[in-house]
């Protein structure tokens, strides 16, 4: 009797709406989450590769050659221009020699004036090369003309390169207080001397060249060599009776270069 007895229509429906089983498309998984949370990352292959370049020879070349390009940069915008270097290198022949270093940066000014012409008799046409033909030296290059071998370009180094003037413009490159002098050695060389004394310091200073006259690359069939065309080749270069070495010639050198392009503007 006091048992309840089941409604005629069954349970009363329920007021809480059923819960849906959650769809894995809607609300992600365990690792889905884990993905999301942790940012995404190389391949294990690229961080690998990364380590290995900066401790493989290739970085090191790589920082070698930014330190030199670096240091190359900076010497060309504060460093010192190609004259002073010249002037320091005058400078210090000069104290081998005894004169005074602090005076040294006025030894052999080039600049841009014109040849100082030696009258020898022969010298037709103020031209200084004219007593080199004359009877009592001799002939020297088989009857060349003085002025076609002051015309001539100069070669020098290893490889006897064109070094972009002639021996008429070395010679002009030279204060007027620079006398040139010449002495021929035989029937293809000879020697150059530029010397005079400074007016401010008193220091007398003398360069002395010696050329061998060539036709040509012909001369030399065994050897390779870059010029072209009748030229005289630059053997070596002496200060105040000291010979040079390469380092030191080729500064001179550069320096007359540049003056022969200012004659020429």
């Amino acid at each position: 009797m006091n048992e309840r007895e089941p409604p005629p229509f069954g349970d009363a429906p329920s007021l809480v709406p059923p819960v849906a089983p959650p769809d894995p498309r809607i609300l992600p998984g365990e690792k889905q989450r884990e993905a999301k949370a942790e940012p995404r990352s190389r391949p294990r292959s690229a961080r690998e590769a990364d380590a290995s370049f900066f401790t493989s020879r290739k970085y090191v070349l790589l920082v070698a050659g930014l330190v030199v390009f670096a240091g190359g940069a900076y010497k060309s915008v504060f460093g010192p221009t190609s004259a002073e270097r010249s002037t320091a290198v005058r400078a210090d022949l000069a104290a081998k020699h005894g004169n005074d270093a602090s005076t040294a940066t006025s030894t052999a000014p080039l600049s841009p004036v014109a040849p100082v012409v030696v009258d020898a008799g022969n010298g037709a046409g103020g031209n200084p090369f004219g007593w080199l033909w004359s009877a009592a030296t001799g002939t020297m290059t088989n009857g060349m003309a003085p002025s076609e071998l002051m015309r001539r370009k100069l070669v020098a180094g290893p490889m006897l390169s064109d070094i972009g003037f002639t021996l008429g413009e070395l010679v002009a490159g030279f204060d007027t207080y620079m006398h040139p002098s010449f002495e021929p050695m035989d029937a293809d060389r000879f020697i150059l001397r530029i010397s005079g004394t400074d007016p401010l310091s008193k220091a007398t200073y003398e360069y002395a060249f010696r050329f061998v006259a060539t036709d040509g690359p012909e001369d030399f069939p065994s050897r390779h060599v870059e010029f072209t065309g009748p030229a005289v080749i630059i053997t070596d270069l002496a200060l105040n009776g000291e010979l040079l070495g390469e380092n030191d010639a080729f500064t001179i050198l550069l320096q007359l270069q540049q003056q022969a392009r200012i004659m020429r503007r």
